[in-house]
């Protein structure tokens, strides 16, 4: 019986061990302190790549100190080229692998992407690239002998399942921001109790300044730690790498401008300033309410996860599109509120060299960049003390010109964030997945554990266990899935396939923590003779 091991793995909180991608890929980088280090710039005028300058016309220092620039290199990409060789290449050379990111923050999986989806694989995905997907929270790496088919139906599946996933989650959570906007019980709040505790006019807008602040950090604003995560990942690579964002826009439900309701609190706050200090500054607070609800301003850090993807050498293109939604009632009404965030994610595109487009038709954005052209510096110097980490400064002899770089690209920054996340919100893992014997066995780790009931001592995880036999011609075999309750880290796992006749299969297992939401997946090929 011969078994091989398929690169498909998901790891729910981002963390990727640098020592898997080594071994993926020839080309991994490592950081060593003695030795050259490499310096992404990118250099734009007016918006427009710079793509004239030689190496007198940089600049470099560490803690302002001048250091020389041992090594210069100007590097052009484009999705769709067939071949762009670099000066150190031999024409006609082989084509590398590229390494690749979809990251997806979606709550429908629509025809649009479906399509978008069809045609990367077909058009711009070759054999021999390497492919991280990040669904909302979920990320799998979708590499190795894994053909160009089966990459599409595994993404295709948890497009679906996580689309689906999400857009309950975010149903249920709407259904209750709604009923704190109840129009009956406003009106039974202004008409017997605001006049005489203007404190229960505050709490019922601080509830609904409550739902903002839930619906931005769940379904808003991308999870600052799948940058951190990828970028650690790419950073390790020397290869060509692209990020390739779709965003999906939510819409959040608020108090219209022009409803009874607004006005009611406006005609109220006005009254209670004429009666004096103390009922004015009441006011002034539901009025500070009022404006925040009305704004719904939100921050996403596009300068730290633009200066991530310089330090990678990544370029980033970002996909658009908006959820429509009907109005609510005279009163509420839904309001897009992605406005801040698409800024920032524009910001973050244009810093890496990529673009971002907002269009419902996703294959007429692809076809506009996939002909794009990046273009970046990569400079190298030689630390003058290898044990201090020094701040880089990189300038030119063009003052108009704006410059994009990491200038800690020495500190380990990023492994430090991912070790600190992962230490407090810890993701579960699937080890020592093996099959011999027709048994599989399989090792869970890092899941979260509840305190059991007084009774009982201890604490116990919530653990369910997915597994699906693919026979050669991808059709299921077996697919079932149990939930098992733990009490120890690692839980070992057998399962026994007596029953599996001689030929080959693909044997998927899928760990998910029922506690934190997390899963892990990983796959085996398995011949049986």
């Amino acid at each position: 019986m011969k078994r091989q091991r398929i690169g498909l793995l998901a790891l729910a909180a981002m963390i990727l061990p640098a020592i898997f991608f080594a071994a993926q890929d020839e080309t991994f980088k490592e950081k060593v302190s003695v030795v050259n280090v490499e310096i992404p710039v990118r250099v734009f005028h007016k918006g427009e790549p710079v793509t004239s300058l030689t190496r007198a016309d940089f600049r470099l220092s560490e803690d302002k100190s001048p250091l020389p620039i041992n090594g210069f290199e100007l590097r052009r990409k484009k999705i769709r080229a067939q071949q762009i060789t670099l000066a150190t290449e031999e024409p006609g050379a082989v084509l590398p692998p590229r390494h690749f990111v979809l990251v997806f923050h979606i709550f429908e999986y629509t025809d649009a992407i479906e399509k978008a989806m069809a045609y990367f694989f077909a058009n711009w995905l070759r054999p021999a690239d390497h492919l991280l997907v990040i669904v909302n929270n979920r990320t799998q790496l979708l590499d190795g002998p894994v053909w160009q088919v089966q990459r599409r139906q595994i993404l295709d599946s948890l497009l679906r399942q996580e689309a689906q996933r999400a857009r309950q989650e975010l149903e249920k959570f709407v259904l209750f921001a709604q009923k704190d906007l109840d129009q009956s019980r406003f009106f039974a709040i202004m008409d017997r109790e605001a006049d005489n505790n203007p404190g229960v006019v505050i709490s019922f807008l601080q509830q609904s300044l409550n739902n903002w602040e839930t619906f931005k950090k769940r379904y808003l604003l991308p999870d600052l730690g799948i940058f951190y995560s990828f970028a650690g990942y790419l950073e390790k690579v020397r290869a060509e790498k692209w990020v390739l964002m779709f965003y999906q826009a939510g819409a959040f439900p608020h108090l219209r401008l022009s409803g009874p309701m607004h006005q009611r609190l406006e005609n109220y706050t006005s009254q209670m300033s004429s009666f004096g200090t103390a009922p004015a500054s009441f006011a002034d607070r539901i009025n500070r309410q009022l404006d925040m609800l009305d704004s719904l301003n939100s921050f996403f850090p596009s300068e730290e996860v633009g200066r991530l993807l310089a330090r990678a050498g990544a370029t980033f293109h970002c996909f658009t599109s908006t959820l429509p939604r009907e109005t609510l009632s005279e009163d509420v009404d839904y309001k897009l509120v992605s406005g801040d965030v698409v800024s920032s994610l524009r910001e973050i595109s244009a810093r890496s060299g990529g673009e971002l487009t907002s269009n419902q038709d996703l294959l007429s954005a692809l076809h506009a960049i996939e002909e794009r052209e990046d273009f970046y510096y990569m400079l190298t110097y030689e630390p003058p003390n290898p044990k201090k980490i020094g701040k880089v400064k990189v300038a030119v002899n063009h003052p108009e010109y704006k410059l994009f770089y990491d200038d800690n690209i020495r500190s380990d920054y990023i492994d430090d964030y991912l070790k600190k996340r992962g230490a407090s919100d810890p993701a579960i893992q699937l080890r020592k997945l093996s099959f011999a014997a027709r048994v599989l066995q399989l090792e869970i780790a890092t899941f979260r554990r509840a305190k059991l009931d007084r009774a009982t001592a201890g604490e116990q995880g919530r653990i369910e266990v997915a597994l699906k036999v693919l026979d050669s011609s991808d059709k299921a075999v077996y697919d079932q899935r149990r939930a098992l309750a733990v009490k120890e880290s690692p839980a070992k796992l057998s399962v026994s396939f007596p029953w599996l006749q001689s030929g080959a299969y693909t044997i998927i297992v899928e760990v998910s923590d029922l506690l934190s939401g997390k899963s892990a997946m990983d796959a085996l090929a398995v011949s049986i003779e």
